[in-house]
């Protein structure tokens, strides 16, 4: 076996990572065309509470992806799995407008994240509009699921493209051809770009199904008498997903854009394995409700910060000024979300363990030195200045915060070395534990940073950091007590 290499590494790194930079863009021309319209700094304050909220309701289901690729597995499977996703995008799109456009939604901003009302008012705005949202997502996941289960990882990418080149389009289109609110824009922006690459994601799996997920494929398959390898225990090749024909583990499907860990197995072991039970509705909550559960978790973390910023000395400009900073640091920190898939993928004996970890370590220390560096020399601010248009006052107060989390990347990186190790080696649960871990050190850090005198973006920042450190601490002591205790990096080398 050739050994891992860094430049290996790096080719299978780059277009995942080039993928993420592409969706990170979304943010940042939101921005930039609030930053333009009359009141921007109340808009981009609304702006930071529709997305939080935005991103919390699509918890459960922006893991149909993982869900998808894993248990899409033959006709009968597929139509369960087809009736679960319909009920609960529904299901998503009713409870959005019953918080939005019932008296719930004042509830929700006013006495529980104490958001100020003129800020809860214009996000409302938004909000109305974005109703078809996160069903839109959910949908788009779900296909997108099936392209990546059946290796049409390219139209993935091309979903992505679709999405940007849509919210970039419609932005500008209202911006100059309509006087709505900017936060209405950006909302009207941001749902037409997920009903597009849900669209597409729709048509471009089309194929996909036929082939593998008909009756008629079903019926080829069980046909199949001889070959190589097994899929599911029919003869197609070179993949399958599972000997034994469970549902395969996250470690095969879980990672920032959940492509499968394919694995090579003799058809002789895989047609000899016992039959896989088929798949129920029990199981299949079963399967996702974990996934759910630490979505949930990690996406709370946004409503939590709005809510403290919601109570620092200037609210509306505090608010305004994370949503700018973090528009921009989240281009340094979206490459790093790639780094999972790279681990769960190639990692196999303890060298290239090693390699792995040098690896996200310097695209973690990449990231965040350039961040640092921008940073350090004001470029952050001539940024959010010239680029995003913002008055000076946000301008600096975003530059504290951006300044403040910019080690961000670098434990980002670390983590998700320590998150692809956990997943390879089939120990998912260390996962929800350490967002549990990191969401009460977030609220504990922000509960803090409240009685201090730089209670705002600052304080916010670094309870961000020591959250995401504290996260980071559960991960590596779980895979350390796995590494040792089950001799998981030598057997690695077996599987």
């Amino acid at each position: 076996m050739t050994p891992l290499s860094h430049a290996r590494i790096a080719k299978f790194y780059v277009p995942l990572a080039l993928s993420w930079i592409f969706m990170a863009l979304e943010s940042p021309v939101c921005v930039g065309v609030i930053s333009r319209l009359p009141a921007a700094e109340l808009n981009t304050a609304a702006f930071n509470i529709l997305m939080s909220i935005a991103l919390f309701m699509e918890s459960s289901i922006i893991d149909l992806l993982s869900t998808s690729t894993t248990l899409a597995k033959n006709p009968k499977d597929f139509a369960l799995l087809s009736r679960f996703v319909w009920a609960l995008v529904i299901g998503t799109g009713v409870l959005h407008a019953l918080v939005v456009l019932t008296p719930l939604y004042y509830v929700i901003t006013q006495h529980v994240m104490g958001v100020p009302l003129e800020v809860a008012q214009k996000a409302r705005l938004g909000l109305a509009l974005m109703v078809t949202w996160a069903p839109a997502i959910g949908w788009r996941r779900y296909r997108q699921g099936l392209l990546i289960r059946f290796h049409r990882t390219r139209m993935v990418g091309f979903g992505t493209a679709v999405r940007v080149s849509t919210v970039t389009l419609v932005n500008l289109v209202l911006y100059f051809a309509t006087k709505l609110p900017g936060v209405m824009i950006v909302a009207i922006a941001l749902c037409s770009a997920v009903l597009a690459e849900a669209i597409f994601a729709q048509f471009s799996s089309r194929d996909a199904v036929r082939e593998h997920l008909s009756d008629s494929a079903d019926s080829v398959l069980r046909e199949a008498g001889q070959g190589s390898l097994v899929r599911d225990g029919h003869a197609t090749g070179h993949i399958t997903d599972d000997v034994a024909g469970d549902p395969m583990d996250l470690a095969n499907a879980c990672s920032p854009l959940d492509f499968p860990n394919v694995r090579e197995v003799e058809f002789e072991k895989s047609r000899n394995s016992p039959q896989r039970e088929g798949l129920t509705l029990k199981r299949l909550i079963a399967f996702h409700l974990p996934l759910t559960m630490t979505t949930m978790v990690a996406l709370s973390g946004g409503p939590i910060v709005s809510a403290f910023l919601s109570k620092a000395p200037n609210p509306v400009l505090s608010l305004a000024s994370w949503q700018v900073a973090f528009s921009l640091l989240w281009l340094f920190r979206t490459i790093t979300f790639a780094l999972p898939e790279v681990v769960i993928t190639l990692y196999k004996d303890d060298q290239s363990a090693k390699k792995l970890r040098s690896f996200c370590i310097r695209v973690g220390l990449l990231t965040s030195g350039v961040a640092l560096a921008a940073s350090l020399l004001r470029v952050d601010v001539w940024f959010f200045e010239h680029i995003f248009s913002c008055t000076s006052e946000t301008a600096n107060l975003a530059h504290l915060a951006f300044f403040a989390a910019a080690p961000l990347g670098l434990v980002n990186a670390m983590q998700s070395y320590v998150r692809g190790m956990l997943t390879a080696n089939h120990m998912n649960v260390a996962r929800f534990t350490a967002v549990i871990v990191g969401l009460v050190t977030l609220i504990g850090g922000l509960s803090l940073g409240l009685l201090t005198p730089w209670r705002g973006v600052l304080s916010g920042a670094v309870a961000l950091n020591v959250s995401l450190v504290a996260e980071l601490a559960v991960l590596a002591w779980c895979w350390h007590f796995g590494r040792v205790n089950r001799g998981l990096v030598a057997a690695a080398a077996d599987r």
